[in-house]
Order: C-alpha cells, then structure tokens, then sequence
C-alpha cells in the first residue's frame, strides 16, 4: 500500500472536521431568525435523545475496527474477514438501537411530543452503519473522506436556502443535517469495494466481542458526559434556554472538533507502528506538542471574545450564552488532552479498561453535578459541570498514561514562545474589544492581529519555524 503523508492527513481531516460542524454555523444567522431558538431547542433535545441510539447502534465498532484493522490492511483475506465480521455485530447493534429507541420514545411523553423530529434525526443511524467509514480511515483516505463532506455540505447548504423558508420548516432542516452528515456515507457502499469485500459473516464473532462491549462502555460514558447537559435541561429548562445552550456547545465543539482532527488522523498511523518504540514515540511527542501550540490561542480568544461570537452566529436571542461559551472555552484544553491520551496512548496499547474507568468517573461526575447546578445556575451550570468532567477525565487518563510514555517529556521548555503568545492573544482581544464595538469587525481584526503576533512569537521554536518555512516555500 501507498505510503501516505500524516501532515497531510492531519491537514485534511481539519477541514473535514470543519465542514462536518460549520455548515449549522454558517447558517445559523439564516436559521436562528427563521425558526427561533425555542424550535432549535426542539431539535437539539430530539438530537440528544437520538446520539444514544446512535451510540447503542455504533457500539464501539468504529473505534476497534480502525484500531485493529490499520494492523492488518496489508493483508487482503484477513481485512476481508475482519470488516465482515464488524460489520455483521454493527447490523445487530443497530437493530437494537433502532428498537431502544422506539421504546423510549413510546414511553415519554416528552420525547413523543417531538416523534418525528426524533425518527427524521435518527437516520443517521442507518447512514452510520450502512457507510462503514471506518474503513476509508483504516486506510487512511481522507482525501476522499474530505472532498464527499464538502460535496455534501454545499448540496446541503443550497437545499437549506431552497426549503428552510418559515418556524414550520422545523422537518426540512432536520432532514438536511442528516444529508449534511451522513448523506455521503452511501457513496462509501460502492468506494469501499476498492479496500475491501464485505458480506455478512456471523461466524468467529466471539473474538471481538469484548473490546468492543469494553470501548462500548467507555462510549457510553463520554456520550453521558457530553451530551447529559442538554438533556437534562430539555427537561428542567425551556426550549430557549436549551437553544442557546446548543449554540454556545456548538461553537465549543467546532474548536474542539478542529484540534481534535490532529489526534484522530494519527490513529491509524500509531497503530501501524505501536510495536516500534522509536517511531511510536515520535508520532507521539509530535502530536502532543502541535496540539498544544494549536490549543491555547483557540481557548484564549474564545473566551474573551464570547459574546461578539455569539451575536455574529445567532444574534440578540442567544447573547445570554455568552458566559456559557466563555466556560466551555477552558473545557476545550481538558477534552483534547483527554483525547490525546485515549486514542494515542491507551487505545494503541490495548487499555480500553483504564479509558472506561476515567470517562466512567467523569461521567458520574458530570451527571451528579448537573442535578444540583442547572436547577440552581441553568446553562452556565450545564457549562461548569462540562468543564469539570474534561479536566477529571483528562487528568486520570494522564496518570494511567505514565506506564506508556514520560509525561514529562510531553513539557518542553519551547513551550514558553506558546504560553508568550497566547497571553499576547488574550491582551489583543481585551483590547480591541473595548475599542471596537461592532461584532464582526471586532472578530476580524482581533483574529488578524492575533494570528500575526502569535505566529511570531511561535516560530522561534526551530521545529515550528522549519515547519512553517517549508509551507511558505510549497
């Protein structure tokens, strides 16, 4: 197989992270005056309602299959027999989470009241299975990942414009964020035949059960986790308040999904090498240390810039989230350390146990906080236990990672020209902030002058500098 290039990679599946969230941001200040925040809320509480069904229906598969499979893509019979056998528990699991999901929407009364936003939403599920993604990363094709999401999310974009045109058009736009998500996923029926042949194969099962039901487990607990917040308080707060909610963690995730795209395009790659310690290491370091350098400015100037954010993507309506994002900001550097540590260090190593007992904890955390906080302190309660369960998370998976890699050697004294310039961020968006008041040109020139200085400041760390000589060269 043809060698392929993980800055490359890494650089392609930024954009496909974007794209997968930014098309809601990009059309939100189109949306948000056409259905409001209260029917927003109606979708993101049918949406949070179905990621558990999806959640059941994915089972884990994903994350094992690219894991295990990027070990033995070479060989043509064996990756045969391996995605066949993925996908025939995927088959099962998704039967199972089609039918848990009718159950409890047939036994809520709150849930039944928004059915078919439910039931629009929830092919995704189909979409998921039916794709087999999984496949197109353990070969690590993003190239062709990047460009379907992009062929999609326009597609997508213009059907919005066309039939999203009054608050009824609630099922339209619900329908076309499956088509913005998962529509692409029913090219990759035909464009997998190129890696694999996959049929259904329900024998030597048994092999895989287990760490897949393990990484299940852990699923279910990030799912908890992240996305208790908003349900929660789908039923103790209003459809407003969830819709500006959703809007603050959407524009979190979209900075975390960014980042985060540095990690999980080095899965397949660290799994090819796990077993040699020298190139394992190097992938290792590398990525802690870019994603560190890409972090910290993202944090600094989502905090301070908050509320303008807010305004240019919702407007007026959801100016009250400003706090919230503010809060989520911070949660950003313990949800992408946590990530760091769970797929390129314990998930390589074949530790499943000790991410289980870290999302775990900070799963039960999370939920037992929201009882008392979102009654007493609504969405910027829902924010603080968020950012509570990413830094446990992250902190317990550092410490099971000490047996696998020198956490000290992750602290590099380069790491000084990053702190340098991400404080000259926060100082430039502090101040531009309060000498310019319209919104857009505020972001604009706070993220120019932000990105100049930063840039600045980081190219004297000789490997960054080397790195962005060459890109100025290409």
């Amino acid at each position: 197989m043809k060698r392929v290039s993980v800055k490359k990679n890494a650089f392609l599946n930024v954009v496909k992270q974007i794209c997968s969230i930014l098309f809601p941001l990009i059309t939100y200040p189109y949306i948000s005056r056409i259905l409001g925040s209260s029917s927003y809320g109606i979708y993101s509480f049918a949406d949070s309602i179905v990621s558990y069904a999806v959640l059941v229906a994915d089972l884990g598969v994903t994350t094992y299959a690219v894991r295990e499979g990027a070990k033995i893509r070479d060989n043509q019979n064996a990756i045969n027999d391996f995605a066949s056998e993925v996908f025939s528990i995927n088959v099962v699991s998704t039967l199972i989470g089609y039918a848990l999901l009718v159950i409890v929407t047939l036994a809520s009364a709150r849930i039944m009241a928004d059915k078919n936003v439910v039931f629009i939403r929830s092919l995704i599920i189909l979409l998921t299975t039916v794709g087999m993604d999984w496949i197109n990363n353990i070969y690590e094709d993003f190239k062709y990942i990047t460009i379907r999401y992009i062929a999609f999310q326009t597609i997508s974009l213009v059907l919005m414009f066309i039939f999203v045109r009054s608050s009824k058009s609630l099922y339209a736009y619900t329908l076309i964020t499956v088509i913005a998500t998962g529509g692409g996923n029913l090219l990759n029926i035909i464009y997998i035949r190129k890696y694999v042949q996959v049929r259904l194969k329900f024998s030597r099962l048994k092999q895989h059960i287990k760490p897949i039901l393990i990484l299940f487990a852990n699923n279910v607990a990030v799912t908890i986790y992240v996305n208790s917040d908003i349900t929660m308080l789908g039923f103790y707060s209003s459809n407003n308040a969830v819709g500006v909610y959703s809007l603050a963690s959407k524009i979190y995730n979209l900075a975390k999904l960014m980042i985060n795209a540095v990690v999980m395009v080095m899965v397949p790659r660290l799994s090819y090498v796990v077993n040699q310690k020298e190139k394992y290491e190097k992938y290792v370091f590398s990525t802690a240390k870019y994603l560190i350098y890409i972090c910290l400015p993202i944090v600094c100037g989502v905090a301070i810039l908050s509320k303008q954010i807010l305004y240019i993507v919702g407007g007026n309506e959801y100016l009250t989230g400003s706090m919230s994002l503010s809060i989520l900001s911070f949660a950003i550097i313990g949800a992408v350390g946590g990530s760091f540590f769970s797929n390129c260090v314990l998930l390589e190593h074949k530790k499943e146990k000790f991410i289980l007992i870290s999302t775990s904890t900070s799963a039960i955390l999370n939920v037992g906080i929201n009882i008392f906080m979102i009654p007493k302190f609504g969405i910027n309660g829902a924010a603080i236990t968020t950012l509570i369960a990413e830094c446990v998370d992250c902190v317990l998976e550092a410490i099971y990672s000490r047996e696998f890699i020198s956490i000290s050697k992750l602290i590099s004294k380069d790491y000084i020209y990053c702190f340098i310039g991400s404080i000259s961020v926060l100082v430039i968006c502090c101040l531009i902030k309060s000498i310019i008041g319209a919104p857009i040109m505020c972001v604009l020139v706070s993220g120019l002058l932000s990105a100049v200085v930063y840039v600045y400041f980081i190219s004297k760390d000789k490997d960054i500098r080397r790195e962005l000589l060459a890109f100025i060269d290409r």
